[in-house]
């Protein structure tokens, strides 16, 4: 045998080899492609039948059937949120843990002196998917109708007004800070439990101002049992058509929503947040899924715009929380 064909056999052996390495070393990947292959816990981190229980149960089954048909929602209410955050920042990041999380998740830091996470650090945003608006609400026999005329009287009237929110850092409690900063009035802040609670006292007009979540404060609205005067948003809300924002008002920096977004533990592979925030992404801007959510704005961003978003609510509510004392 020539020295040439030994020289050409010898080459078709190493490339052979290297062939039969570069296919197990692929092996990895073709199994990761699989995602989901068991089942995915869903942290919530507030009870049964609230309102982030309630969305979670409604658009989750909306997602791509691959991804939803494996999720289950785990309640684990306590703590304002942050003892099912401390869970997911302690869970492996394999794709498998994952979280609900809403508006505390950046006033907690705030308000909380034993956090034991950092909330732009320890966890990877996967999508935004919803925002929800508040309304201002009042008793039916108030004498305002009005933003503008509430205003004046708070104004007639300084300290000696009052509003009931679900505690301090609540986006109920926001609103009514930036309310208060903007027209420049001042009110008593009361802490309820549940906003059964504070509604019951607003019904029975033990309180004056309540800035309740859209859903919930047009039920009310357009019963007759309370007064809705502006929504905390950049454009009227479909389930109150004839109710003005505060831009419409003058108080175009009164804007604040409850925000319902998904998060996984810190260093999970790109790759399963990219094809589970896609999925988000697609679910919340489905024109068909959107008319099943008529109080929220259906949003769907991606892992940097959600990344984004929080470190900026996280400075704002920073500023706010942190001009305050809690009461």
């Amino acid at each position: 045998m020539s020295n040439a064909n030994i020289t050409r056999r010898h080459l078709m052996l190493v490339a052979a080899a290297a062939s039969i390495t570069v296919a197990s070393s692929l092996q990895p990947s073709y199994a990761q492609d699989s995602y989901p292959s068991d089942k995915i816990q869903m942290l919530l981190p507030f009870g049964a039948g609230g309102g982030q229980d309630e969305f979670a149960r409604r658009f989750i089954p909306k997602l791509d059937p691959v991804i939803s048909g494996q999720i289950y929602i785990d309640n684990r209410p306590g703590g304002n949120g942050i003892l099912a955050t401390e869970m997911l920042t302690k869970a492996k990041p394999d794709g498998y843990t994952l979280i609900q999380q809403t508006s505390s998740f950046t006033t907690n830091p705030f308000i909380s002196k034993s956090l034991k996470f950092d909330p732009l650090k320890d966890l990877e945003p996967i999508s935004l998917v919803a925002r929800t608006p508040h309304v201002l609400i009042v008793p039916k026999n108030s004498p305002a109708n009005t933003i503008a005329e509430f205003v004046e009287l708070a104004k007639s009237r300084p300290g000696m007004l009052n509003y009931g929110s679900g505690g301090i850092g609540s986006t109920n409690h926001i609103a009514a800070l930036l309310f208060e900063k903007a027209a420049g009035i001042q009110m008593e802040h009361i802490v309820y439990k549940s906003a059964t609670e504070y509604n019951n006292d607003l019904l029975g007009g033990r309180l004056d101002l309540v800035f309740a979540g859209s859903g919930q404060g047009a039920t009310l609205a357009n019963s007759g049992e309370v007064k809705a005067l502006g929504v905390t948003h950049d454009q009227r809300v479909q389930l109150l058509p004839d109710v003005p924002t505060f831009a419409e008002a003058g108080f175009p920096d009164v804007r604040a929503y409850s925000w319902t977004g998904y998060l996984a533990p810190r260093d999970t592979p790109k790759a399963i947040i990219d094809q589970l925030s896609a999925a988000m992404q697609k679910t919340a801007k489905d024109p068909e899924v959107q008319k099943l959510f008529p109080a929220h704005e259906l949003i769907g961003t991606t892992p940097d715009e959600f990344r984004t978003f929080l470190a900026e609510d996280y400075a704002k509510m920073g500023e706010l929380l942190k001009s305050i004392q809690p009461n």
